[in-house]
This record gives C-alpha cells, structure tokens and sequence, in this order.
C-alpha cells in the first residue's frame, strides 16, 4: 500500500503595514499629499515652485546691488579727490559755497533711493548706500534724515570712509562741536593723505598745534602736518609742529627736521 502524502500548502499572503494605532485605539490618519495654507488652500507642486525660485533670485539680487555699490563708492572717493582739490585752491570761498562738496553733486548714482533701501533691508551693513541715502536725503535738505543714514553707516562699517564723511557732513553744517570726534577717527584711520582733514580742521581752528592735538598728534599726520605748513610757505606755523614731531626722538626724522632748520634760517 501506497501513501501519497501531499505538501500542504499555504497561500501567500500581502504583507500589509497595519496602520499605527493613537492612544484612544483609532488608526492615525495617513500624512496629507499636500501642505496646507492657513486659509486652507493647498500648497502645490507650482507654488513651491515659485518659492524655490524666489528663494535664488534674492541673494543674486543683493549680490548684484552690493558689487555694483562698491563701484559707487570708488566714484564717490574720487568725488571727494575733486572736491579736496577745489578746497585746496580757495579754502575761505570753498566752506561759503554751497556747490563745494556738495551733497546733491555727491549723490550721483544709477539707483532710486527705494532701490537702496531694498539693499539695505537684505544687507544692513551696506555702509556704501548708508552714505548714499544720507547724501540724498541732504540734498533733498532734510538734514535730520541725512544724519540717521550717515551714522548708521558709522555704526555698521567703522572704516575711513564713514568717518570721513560725517566730518564732511558737519563741516558742510558749520557744526565744530560734531565735526572734531569724526574728525579725529577719521584721522586715526586715514593710511594715505592727511592733508584734506587738516585743510577742513585749519578752517575751524587756527593754531597748528591745536588742531594736532584735536586730530591726535600722531607721527604720520605731524609729518604730513609739517609738510603742509611748509609747502603752504606757513614756517611759523610750522614750528610748534616741528618741535612736536622732535620731542618724539624719531631717527626716521631728522632729515625732515633738518630741512625744516635750514628753510628757517634761509628766511630770517
């Protein structure tokens, strides 16, 4: 006798995810295929598009402006190149005329001020259209406006040219209580001419000594002092310097010194 003995065979089943159960026993609900807006329309494939695309347009536009403000500011450096020059010629003309160093020739830019303060609110620290808006809001006279722009752009960017151009900004206003502490941090910054801060400083006080020790007495800006006295042919003026610049015991100076002597004794 024969035994057929059959396999018993089980049929395969789906593996099925058994839904998590909550707390109170139900099944949790399946995730939503689409985000919600809080008045409850769905956020779809198109609009979060348009969010990625706006989220890359927006920092190559305040790249764009920032590049294109340093640009700004080097045309404003050699404005201020200009206006020092014309200062230099005719110093006493210059601080009465409103056309020397002024803010409405200054503020020459190729954007509206509502472009720049676009610029301003994705980058604050834009000291360059911090000086802008300020010289704009200067020529358009209001001063008040004028003043909170430059000084932020003190605040954000303790450089030369912020400094530089507050003093400017108080030189223009006739305010020498103001003008000296700008003047001073611009002095202690400047690494290249002097001369257009002593210029602006001799107008409001005319002792040589004073005003070094206003601007700190450095030896760069007693040397640069010094030369400008005797180049302007002030050789008196130019002694308290010169005996100032000595008292520091400066190898590097005696040539300078000594040249100084000789043109004395030559014009007495």
């Amino acid at each position: 006798m024969h035994f057929l003995l059959k396999p018993r065979v089980i049929p395969s089943a789906r593996r099925q995810r058994r839904p998590e159960s909550r707390q109170d026993g139900r099944p949790s609900p399946r995730p939503a295929r689409h985000q919600r807006r809080p008045d409850g329309r769905q956020i779809g494939r198109q609009s979060r598009r348009q969010d990625s695309v706006a989220d890359f347009v927006r920092p190559i536009f305040a790249r764009t402006v920032l590049l294109l403000l340093f640009g700004s500011a080097l045309f404003l450096t050699i404005r201020l190149a200009v206006a020092e020059e014309e200062f230099r010629r005719d110093p006493v003309h210059a601080l009465h005329a409103p056309s020397w160093l002024s803010a409405a020739n200054l503020a020459r830019y190729d954007f509206s001020p509502e472009e720049l303060r676009i610029a301003v609110s994705l980058n604050p620290r834009l000291s360059a259209a911090w000086i802008y808006l300020g010289l704009e809001a200067e020529a358009d006279r209001n001063l008040a406006a004028a003043e909170d722009d430059l000084l932020h752009a003190a605040r954000v960017d303790r450089q030369y040219l912020p400094a530089w151009t507050l003093a400017n900004f108080y030189f223009r206003r006739g305010d020498p209580e103001r003008f000296w502490p700008w003047a001073r941090r611009a002095a202690s910054l400047t690494f290249d001419d002097y001369r257009p801060l002593l210029r602006l400083a001799g107008v409001f006080e005319s002792s040589p000594q004073e005003v070094a020790g206003r601007l700190g007495s450095d030896a760069p800006l007693l040397r640069a002092y010094l030369d400008l006295l005797i180049a302007a042919q002030r050789l008196d003026a130019a002694q308290p310097i010169a005996r100032l610049l000595a008292a520091r015991h400066d190898p590097s100076d005696r040539a300078r010194l000594a040249d100084f002597a000789d043109r004395v004794s030559r014009a007495q």
